[in-house]
């Protein structure tokens, strides 16, 4: 839009950081008179469009997310997954249209994108992401408001900013999803897998007479090509799981140990045994 102003009306006065950010700060001087009090027309324009918005998803709930999830069940219960899908995008489309005057583009895309993102960052539920999007559009508001007053900057850029902080301690901290919980989830893993194999190290020594020897720390670095660290790691993972026991110098495996490690042995040998039957001529 944009573009096409800037190439067909060059003698348009046209302020392009409003077209943008839109001019929040000044919603209040368009006014309409309701019962002798002065409302802005975006206020009313806007509540409107939010009564439309929500009665729209409550009557239609079951087939929005019939139709967005699974569009293949819904045309084969009778629904028309299109036609239900373009009045969503066309009622998106009002909602752009009646939000342009008050934030723009920039502003008006940001609240559409960042807040749904950022829940599902931190929830599953179709539900509770819609909960909990519309909680932090109704934190990044007032929050961009006063620090925009607060720098004398841009109000409608500032929101936008903080929806895109919220974003961003979601993707570091979020439960499942942030960075630092992978991190923290792939160190487990590699414990647990560094642990499963000194359990099978030491099984393997269990009944050869060597268990004291193959338990000794020294030893456990040569056999496995491990630094003394990484020994210590699965040592004591080993340990917290009940698969081994600390018997005076010696590790001893335990049954939860014997079991895991079987298990392990038996799911190594099963693509040789698969292949040993694949290879057999058939009759």
């Amino acid at each position: 839009g944009v573009l096409l102003i800037n190439l067909n009306a060059r003698n348009l006065h046209l302020d392009v950081d409003a077209v943008l950010l839109g001019e929040i700060g000044f919603v209040w001087l368009d006014t309409l008179t309701l019962g002798g009090v002065p409302v802005p027309r975006a206020v009313v324009v806007l509540s409107a469009v939010l009564v439309l918005n929500l009665t729209f998803v409550l009557v239609l709930w079951k087939e929005l997310k019939l139709t967005t999830f699974d569009p293949a069940l819904a045309a084969a219960l009778g629904f028309a997954p299109a036609l239900v899908n373009l009045a969503l995008v066309g009622l998106t489309s009002v909602t752009a249209v009646a939000a342009f005057d008050a934030v723009g583009v920039v502003l008006f895309m940001a609240f559409v994108i960042v807040p749904p993102a950022t829940a599902f960052l931190l929830v599953r539920q179709l539900w509770a992401i819609m909960a909990l999007a519309l909680v932090i559009a109704a934190l990044s508001a007032p929050l961009g408001y006063a620090l925009a007053v607060y720098w004398d900057v841009s109000i409608g850029g500032m929101m936008a900013l903080v929806t895109g902080g919220f974003f961003a301690l979601a993707f570091a901290f979020g439960p499942r999803e942030g960075v630092l919980a992978r991190a923290r989830m792939a160190r487990n893993l590699r414990l647990d897998r560094d642990a499963s194999a000194l359990v099978a190290h030491l099984c393997s020594h269990q009944d050869s007479g060597k268990a004291a020897f193959a338990s000794d720390a020294v030893a456990l670095r040569a056999d496995l090509i491990w630094t003394a660290a990484r020994v210590r790691r699965a040592t004591l993972r080993a340990l917290d799981r009940g698969l081994i026991a600390r018997v005076g110098p010696d590790l001893v495996v335990q049954p939860k140990g014997l079991a895991e490690a079987r298990a392990l042995l038996e799911a190594a040998a099963a693509p040789t045994a698969l292949g040993q039957m694949l290879d057999q001529p058939r009759p």
